[in-house]
């Protein structure tokens, strides 16, 4: 084994070799060619400027290395990393030192409520099967350092978008649960408030504005199947066999929740509709047919994104 063989120098260079290498394969991640080159220059240099120290002592210096160049967090990962890739070479006493300090961060990090969400290793044993070996070298798992991921994941979780199919709407009426309505092909809505400017004797420019009343109205969209939208919300009436129309409903709330394949939600939810006006048609020249309504409403909760379903470190 090489780690009989091990000095203090020796095992401070093969770990900081270990970690050029790593960067290399791209397992960890450096996405700006300047700040590899440098980091690479930095490592190279503590490489040559080694001298004879105990293991203990280069372990510290490993972990003060790259805790220091990489922060306490992402430094962690960074070592846990080269511990995962390297750590069977080493011997029972260095491993299980390394080991320890790997959970001595890992726990100062979990106190601090830091999530510690990555794959965890399992070098307990050496590793003497050579496809194993072969397995472990191949691996995919990449490491993003230097914030860049951390910019990606920022934009990943701030700006995001939907499309129809990522839309599920539901209707609530008065004294009935919510009913989700997949006949919904669109729905919009505008706000429209009086403000009227303020002026005072002498001035050019307006003062200021009074504001008046909102009124919100919009339009509701629906395919039409084999029965108006009406009796699936209102299904007692067609049962009694009364005839409905939409603008005879009492008021009800809209409430559309959008998700995506990423994670992402968002939620919008219209109150106290009521139409009053109603568009059918049905034509050779179409192959669907669509009910169209104008309504107004009493309040709207605008577009807002609610908890994601899981974290990105």
């Amino acid at each position: 084994m090489l780690s009989l063989f091990l000095k203090g120098d020796i095992f401070m260079k093969m770990l900081l070799k270990a970690l050029i290498q790593l960067t290399m394969e791209k397992k960890i991640y450096i996405k700006s060619s300047s700040k590899l080159f440098i980091f690479h220059k930095q490592i190279s240099a503590i490489i040559t400027a080694l001298g004879k120290i105990d293991w203990q002592e280069s372990i510290t210096k490993v972990f003060d290395l790259i805790t220091e160049e990489f922060g306490y967090k992402k430094g962690y990962k960074v070592l846990d990393k080269i511990f995962g890739e390297y750590g069977s070479e080493l011997s029972k006493e260095e491993s299980k030192a390394f080991e320890d300090r790997l959970k001595s961060m890992e726990k100062n990090l979990m106190d601090k409520g830091v999530k510690i969400d990555h794959p965890k290793y399992n070098i307990s044993e050496p590793v003497d099967d050579a496809s194993e070996k072969s397995a472990r070298s191949s691996s995919k798992e990449t490491m993003y350092l230097f914030d860049e991921q951390d910019i990606i994941d920022k934009y990943t979780y701030d700006n995001t978008s939907y499309s129809g199919s990522d839309i599920v709407a539901t209707i609530t009426v008065p004294g009935r649960g919510p009913v989700v309505i997949g006949e919904l092909s669109s729905v919009s809505y505008s706000i429209l408030r009086e403000k009227t400017p303020v002026r005072a004797l002498g001035h050019i420019n307006m003062k200021g504005y009074a504001r008046g009343a909102r009124t919100i109205t919009g339009m509701l969209v629906f395919t039409v199947f084999n029965e108006t939208i009406v009796y699936k919300l209102m299904d007692e009436m067609r049962d009694y066999g009364y005839r409905m129309l939409m603008d005879e409903m009492p008021t009800f709330d809209i409430t559309i929740l959008a998700a995506n394949e990423f994670g992402h939600k968002s939620t919008i939810t219209i109150y106290g509709v009521t139409t009053y006006t109603e568009g059918f048609g049905i034509s050779v020249a179409d192959m669907i047919t669509q009910t169209a309504y104008e309504f107004y409403a009493l309040d709207v909760d605008p577009i807002q994104n609610v908890e994601r379903t899981s974290n990105v470190f």
